[in-house]
């Protein structure tokens, strides 16, 4: 006899499903976003000694800042260079 799940039910105004134990959809996708940001900036503080800001969240830093913190100094020089015209 083949046994079905439990239905889930959406509900459309919160994004959550009724069933028990499962995360919505919004919140699941906002942590897995921020769980990669982590990742990634931690990865490249690494590789390049460079740190971000502490005192506020990355997605309320500058443009300059952000610039500065990802930049790579092994691919700048390619896209200043002479002949590329």
């Amino acid at each position: 006899m083949p046994v079905n799940p439990p239905a889930r039910h959406a509900d459309t105004a919160t994004g959550t499903f009724s069933a028990s134990g499962t995360v919505s959809a919004p919140r699941q996708a906002q942590a897995e976003d921020e769980l990669l940001a982590f990742l990634l900036i931690h990865t490249w503080t690494l590789l390049t000694g460079r740190v971000l800001r502490s005192d506020v969240a990355p997605a309320q830093l500058s443009e300059e800042e952000l610039i500065a913190f990802w930049a790579d100094d092994h691919i700048a020089p390619a896209f200043g260079g002479s002949g590329m015209s």
